[in-house]
């Protein structure tokens, strides 16, 4: 009985060794491009397999996640993502603007391309006058907007300063208009508008304005008889040049004042 106990397990020795001669580990597959899934294969289930049933399953979990005003629709690119996007509009869900466009409020247009400036000019006198001094007070270094500089003026606007041209007493800039923050008498829209400062102003620079750059544009109503459209700044009017982080802030003065702040 016992001889055959003994030799019973001789005779499986073998064959455990074979067993685990079998599980010895296997190499993992090359990681999916797509899903990043690393799996063992196993006879019955090849890498390529696995990589077929792994793209498969992607192809079918995968949400499109296209912007709702960006995208020109719901359906991406299968195999790389892509949504389609308007004209303008970049980004593999069609979030944000390209290159040489800005955002604008249309959900049909929704970045509009930058107008080209002209080529960058002096719009100052060639003979400054001698009493700037005492006529206004040119700003010096930078300058700061709070809700009591927002209070004071009628109107507040980020626009871009586009070309000049000298008309009479007066010079008349080209502005593209890119946000209102706040109103005055005159209803002021977005887009390309007419900006009208005195030559004097201008020679005295209060305020200065150079082409080609972005500012924030505070000014007052005033009454003039040049009998044209557009905006008007005189040597009060604060223009100072464009931060991006300023739009939060001057939303929130927006509220405050439709608030009866002011």
């Amino acid at each position: 009985m016992c001889s055959w106990g003994l030799s019973r397990e001789r005779e499986q020795e073998p064959e455990v060794e074979a067993d685990l001669k079998w599980r010895r580990p296997l190499k993992l597959c090359p990681a999916h491009p797509l899903t990043a899934t690393v799996i063992q294969p196993s006879f019955a289930q090849p890498c390529g397999a696995i990589a077929k049933g792994l793209h498969t399953r992607w192809k079918l979990d995968r949400t499109c996640d296209c912007h709702p005003v960006g995208a020109a629709g719901k359906t991406c690119n299968q195999t790389t993502g892509q949504c389609p996007c308007k004209d303008g509009v970049t980004g593999l869900t069609c979030n944000r603007c390209a290159k040489g466009y800005q955002q604008s409020r249309s959900p049909i247009a929704p970045c509009i391309k930058i107008p080209v400036a002209s080529p960058t000019t002096s719009y100052t006198s060639s003979e400054e006058p001698t009493d700037c001094d005492t006529h206004c007070k040119a700003s010096k270094g930078k300058m700061k907007i709070n809700m009591k500089k927002y209070c004071k003026k009628h109107y507040a606007l980020q626009v871009h300063v586009l070309k000049g041209d000298k008309a009479g007493e007066w010079w008349k800039f080209t502005i593209n208009v890119i946000s209102v923050y706040k109103q005055g008498g005159q209803r002021i829209r977005r887009g390309d508008q007419l900006l009208w400062v005195r030559a004097k102003d201008v020679a005295c620079r209060c305020p200065k304005i150079k082409p080609g750059r972005k500012y924030l544009l505070l000014g007052s109503d005033e009454d003039d008889s040049r009998g044209q459209s557009g905006v008007v700044a005189d040597k009060g009017s604060l223009l100072i040049p464009w931060k991006d982080l300023w739009a939060r802030r001057l939303r929130k003065f927006q509220q405050r004042d439709k608030r009866g702040k002011c």
